[in-house]
């Protein structure tokens, strides 16, 4: 009894602990999308940092608790051996906890459930090793501290144990989403997919309709199957007219089956282009997948004439069901200033001057495109234009900060080449000394590098000062283009970046972040 009841507190202990620990590895899990697929790629990134963090955890609780039993044999030194992974495992979780994370591990209801068979793992791994060990050898105690090791490979099997049960849950709220739609017959349901602007778009419509309709509009950037239904699901459709829905894509065929879930009555198709090529392995590929909308529409889709990528794919639609910017619709006369961005607009033949806070000379391409779609649905060209001067930026979309000393462009949620090349016309526009900081793109596949190195071209022309995080194709292109070697600086972080910023000490500056990696890269 006595040996039972102290391997039970003892593995108790142990897989809190263990279960602790692995927090690190749920938040990769969660950031990858629920792909384990997500985890190698992370350690391989970071050059295995997690893997030799665990391994430090293992070989200093096992080497310092194995000498103190080998030193003192008497029986209750096993158990001050133990205390030994106990201090380590918590000191180990303190600097976890303590470790700057830009998005946070989110306790869902899935990620809850994975810790509970997380814990029981754990629980029954040491318990094996500590009461059937009992008897046997006086290490027992020793032994647990090496399960630090197996933290990537429990979670990951945690993962696969709840995963029927997971997609039974999933089924079920995608069901009831499916079935509220499906009762709300008056819903006017429109799909925004395309490469780049969704969320922008998305925003600009949700402004241009909300004095004629009840806008819902999926929120930030919930552009997934479980989160649109999460959307569904917590609102009243009754209580509104339409439904925004930003359609994101990472795969072939995931536009497709949005919108077979969705059913949207009109749509809009944004910019094209070499967006998660990692994933779609092809330019094609994420083309097709994004241009899938405008096949599914039945109603009324908009789209972008002067885009290649567009303009090669529209013979495979309905033309009578579409409206064409650059053809129904055009824009002109664009003024980039500090203060906004002000274009001739022309819709059907009525032209009116727009004027927007919101920064980049693409958003008078994205606005058009919003602004035909609601013209089309009944919103006069002088209620776009007073509605355009309402839009308020989005954060970490070109998003303008004043501070002390200059301005902030903060475009962290940008990773494309496109709009990098915006927001660096964006900042020529502003007076003082020019900072870039940025990682650069990623998930562009094969032309990943080759964008990089034109990325620190463009910056060159344009920055005093180029501040790199882990991408040396940047600085190299900088370099290439004639920026000063010593104004070319290499950190591995944002926090470094923020570091030598500081350390330029400038009076008068405009700085401007390009994309902000997550946790995961």
């Amino acid at each position: 009894m006595f040996q039972l009841t102290l391997s039970l507190i003892f593995s108790a202990i142990s897989a809190v602990l263990l279960t602790l620990s692995s927090l690190k590895i749920l938040q990769i899990l969660q950031l990858s999308a629920y792909r384990p697929k997500g985890i190698f790629v992370w350690l391989k990134r970071s050059r295995y940092d997690y893997l030799k963090r665990f391994l430090c955890l293992a070989f200093f609780s096992f080497i310092t608790a194995f000498l103190l039993i080998m030193s003192f044999p008497e029986f209750y030194f096993r158990y001050a051996g133990f205390a030994f992974f106990i201090v380590f495992s918590c000191f180990f979780i303190m600097l976890q906890f303590k470790e700057k994370q830009k998005t946070r591990l989110v306790f869902t209801n899935r990620i809850l459930r994975i810790i509970s068979v997380l814990a029981i793992l754990y629980f029954l791994i040491s318990f094996s090793l500590i009461y059937f060990l009992f008897d046997v050898s006086r290490i027992e105690f020793t032994i647990v501290s090496i399960t630090p090791l197996l933290i990537p490979f429990v979670t990951i099997l945690a993962f696969l144990i709840m995963f029927p049960i997971d997609m039974l849950i999933g089924k079920i709220h995608f069901n009831r989403a499916r079935n509220k739609l499906k009762m709300a017959e008056d819903l006017i349901k429109i799909g925004i997919s395309g490469s780049y602007g969704k969320t922008t778009t998305k925003n600009i419509l949700a402004v241009l309709l909300s004095e004629k309709y009840k806008v819902l509009s999926s929120p930030k950037s919930f552009n997934t199957p479980m989160g649109l239904a999460k959307i569904i699901n917590e609102n009243n459709l009754h209580d509104f007219d339409v439904f925004l829905a930003e359609m994101g894509a990472k795969r072939v065929g995931e536009t497709q089956q949005l919108c077979e879930f969705i059913k949207p009555k009109f749509g809009v198709v944004t910019k094209l282009g070499s967006q998660h090529l990692e994933t779609f392995l092809t330019l094609d590929n994420a083309a097709d997948t994004e241009f899938s909308l405008a096949k599914y529409i039945k109603e009324l889709v908009v789209l972008n004439i002067n885009d290649e990528l567009v303009r090669q794919r529209i013979d495979s639609i309905d033309k009578t069901k579409a409206v064409f910017l650059g053809e129904h619709a055009n824009y002109s006369n664009i003024e980039i200033s500090e203060d906004g961005l002000k274009f001739d607009l022309n819709i059907c033949g009525e032209s009116v001057k727009i004027s927007t806070k919101l920064l980049g000379r693409h958003v008078a391409e994205i606005f058009s495109q919003a602004a035909l779609l609601a013209y089309k649905m009944g919103v006069g060209l002088e209620d776009i234009k007073r509605l355009a001067e309402k839009i308020e930026p989005v954060k970490h979309r070109l998003e303008l900060i004043k501070t002390s000393n200059g301005v902030v462009l903060d475009d962290a949620y940008n990773s494309n080449p496109e709009g990098a090349l915006n927001a660096l016309e964006v900042l020529s526009c502003f007076d003082g000394i020019k900072v870039v900081v940025t990682p650069g793109f990623i998930e562009l596949g094969d032309i990943e590098n080759k964008e990089n190195f034109k990325l620190g071209q463009h910056a060159a022309k344009i920055a005093d000062y180029l501040i790199v995080i882990k991408n040396f194709q940047i600085s190299k292109g900088a370099i290439d283009a004639g920026l000063e070697e010593n104004k070319v600086i290499n950190v591995d972080s944002l926090d470094k970046a923020m570091e030598e910023l500081k350390k330029l000490a400038l009076d008068k500056q405009a700085v401007l972040f390009i994309n902000d990696l997550p946790d995961n890269y």
